[in-house]
C-alpha cells in the first residue's frame, strides 16, 4: 500500500529543514538543470525565428507552418503523463540526460531535413526529449531541496528557462541571418550534447523523499490508476493544476500573438520586434522567475504554502497590464508594459511549481509535474493561440484585421481573472488541508 494520507505533519516536520546549508551536490545538480532548462528553451522557441526562411524554402502555407508548432505542442502534452512515471520509477540522472541528449540531436537533424515532414518529424522529437526532462528535473530538485528552499531553487530554474526563451528568439534571428538556418539549427543543437554528457556523469542521484518527513517516504509503487486517485483527490494539486493552466495563457499563449500585433498596430518591422520585443520578453521573464523564487522563499519561511499568494495578486494585475500593451498609443509604452506584464507573469511560477511539489508524496512528484505540463502546454501552447485567432477572425468582419486582433486579445484576458481565483482556493486548500493534519484524500493506494 502506498500511503496517500498524513502528510501535513510530514511538512510542519520539515519547516526546520531551511537552516541547513545547500549541499555541494545540490549546487551542482542544480547548476546543471539550469543549463539544460536554457538550451530546453532555445530549442523550443528558435523556430519562430526561423520560421520566416523555413516558409519560403518549401513553399508553405501559414497551416502546414502553423503545424510545426502544433505538433510540438500536442507531443508535448501527450508524453507528459508516461514520461513522468518513468521520473517516479527510474534514476532521474539517467533521464535528464538522456532526453537532453534525444532533443539536441533532434534540434541539429532539423537543419538536415530535406522535405518538410522530415522536418516536421525533427520537432517532434526534440518535444519528446523535453517532455522527459522537465519531471525529473522537477523532481530531483524536490529531493535536493527542503519544502521552503524548493521556491528558489524552482525560481532560479525558471530564470534560466526564460534567458533561454529569450535567446531562442534573439541568437535564432542573428544565427539564420548570417548563416542561414539550417546551420543555425546545427549550431545550437549541438552543444547540448556536452552538457547532456556531463550532467550523466556529474550529478549524483538523491535519495526519493530524502528532504521530507519520514511518513512520505514509502518504497511501494503505486500503479498509474491509484497514482491518478491519490492526485485527483488532492484539492492543492487540483487547484494549483488549475492555475498553472490558466497563467500559461500569458507567457505561451498571448506572447505567440504579440509580435503580430506590434506588426499590424504598432507598425514595427519584423527586425524590431525581433530585438525588442525578444528582449523585453526574456527580460520579464527572467527576472520574474528569480525574484518569485526569492519572494515564494521568504513567505514559505511561516508557511511552505504562504508562497501562493503570489499566484493570487500577479495573475489579476496581468489584466490591467496587458490592457496597457493592447490599448497604448505609443509603442515604447506598449513594450514596458509587456516587460512588467512577463515580470508579472511569472512571479509565481516557483510558487506554483513547488506547491505541487511539496502537496504530493515524493513519489508522485513526477507524475505531477507531468499533469502540470499538459496543462500549461494545452492551453498555452494549444488552445490559446488558436481561441484568439478564431476572436480574431470573427471581429477582423467588422473592425479589420489590426483591431480584430486586439479586441480578441482584450477578450481572453479573462483567463486571468480565473487564475487569480484559482491561486486563492488553493492557498486556502493548503492551509486547510496542513491544519487538518491531511494534504491529500485520506484513501490510501
Amino acid at each position: 500500500m502506498f500511503a496517500g494520507a498524513s502528510i501535513g505533519r510530514g511538512i510542519f516536520a520539515v519547516n526546520d529543514l531551511p537552516t541547513q546549508p545547500v549541499t555541494r551536490t545540490a549546487a551542482i545538480a542544480l547548476a546543471f538543470i539550469c543549463a539544460l532548462a536554457a538550451l530546453n528553451f532555445i530549442d523550443r522557441l528558435v523556430l519562430a525565428a526561423f520560421l520566416p526562411a523555413i516558409k519560403h524554402e518549401f513553399s508553405l502555407t501559414d497551416t502546414r507552418a502553423g503545424m510545426l508548432a502544433a505538433s510540438f505542442a500536442f507531443l508535448y502534452a501527450m508524453c507528459a503523463v508516461p514520461l513522468g512515471r518513468l521520473a517516479d520509477k527510474y534514476p532521474r540522472r539517467v533521464i535528464i540526460s538522456l532526453t537532453a541528449a534525444l532533443w539536441s540531436v533532434a534540434t541539429a537533424a532539423c537543419g538536415l531535413a530535406g522535405t518538410y515532414w522530415l522536418l516536421f518529424a525533427g520537432r517532434i522529437a526534440v518535444a519528446l526529449g523535453e517532455a522527459g526532462y522537465l519531471p525529473a528535473s522537477f523532481s530531483m530538485i524536490s529531493d535536493l531541496f527542503p519544502p521552503a528552499r524548493r521556491n528558489f531553487a524552482l525560481g532560479v530554474l525558471g530564470a534560466a528557462a526564460a534567458a533561454g526563451g529569450a535567446l531562442g528568439i534573439v541568437l535564432g534571428g542573428a544565427l539564420a541571418g548570417a548563416y542561414g538556418w539550417r546551420m543555425a539549427f546545427l549550431i545550437i543543437g549541438l552543444p547540448g550534447l556536452a552538457i547532456a554528457f556531463l550532467a550523466g556523469r556529474l550529478i549524483r542521484e538523491p535519495e526519493r523523499g530524502a528532504m521530507d518527513s519520514a511518513d512520505l517516504t514509502r518504497k511501494e509503487e503505486p500503479s498509474l490508476a491509484s497514482a491518478l486517485g491519490v492526485l485527483a483527490g488532492n484539492r492543492v494539486f487540483l487547484w494549483i493544476l488549475l492555475t498553472s493552466a490558466c497563467n500559461a495563457y500569458c507567457h505561451l499563449g498571448i506572447v505567440q500573438w504579440l509580435p503580430s500585433y506590434f506588426a499590424r498596430t504598432q507598425h514595427l518591422s519584423l527586425a524590431v520586434i525581433g530585438t525588442a520585443f525578444g528582449s523585453t520578453f526574456g527580460l520579464g521573464l527572467g527576472l520574474g522567475g528569480f525574484i518569485g523564487g526569492v519572494l515564494a522563499t521568504r513567505l514559505a519561511r511561516r508557511h511552505v504554502f504562504d508562497s501562493l499568494r503570489l499566484c493570487i495578486i500577479t495573475n489579476l494585475l496581468l489584466v490591467p497590464g496587458f490592457l496597457v500593451v493592447l490599448w497604448s498609443p505609443d509603442a515604447g509604452l506598449a513594450l514596458a508594459a509587456s516587460l512588467a506584464s512577463m515580470f508579472l507573469g511569472t512571479l509565481g511560477h516557483a510558487a506554483m511549481s513547488a506547491g505541487a511539489q511539496n502537496a504530493v508524496a515524493p513519489r508522485l512528484r513526477g507524475l505531477a509535474q507531468g499533469l502540470l505540463m499538459i496543462g500549461a502546454s494545452s492551453v498555452g501552447m494549444g488552445a490559446g493561440p488558436l481561441i484568439v485567432g478564431v476572436l480574431s477572425d470573427a471581429f477582423a468582419g467588422t473592425v479589420g484585421p489590426a483591431r480584430g486582433l486586439r479586441y480578441a486579445l482584450s477578450a481572453s484576458l479573462g483567463i486571468f481573472v480565473l487564475a487569480g481565483v484559482s491561486g486563492w482556493r488553493a492557498y486556502r486548500a493548503g492551509k486547510v488541508s496542513c491544519v487538518r493534519g491531511l494534504l491529500v484524500a485520506p484513501s490510501a493506494i
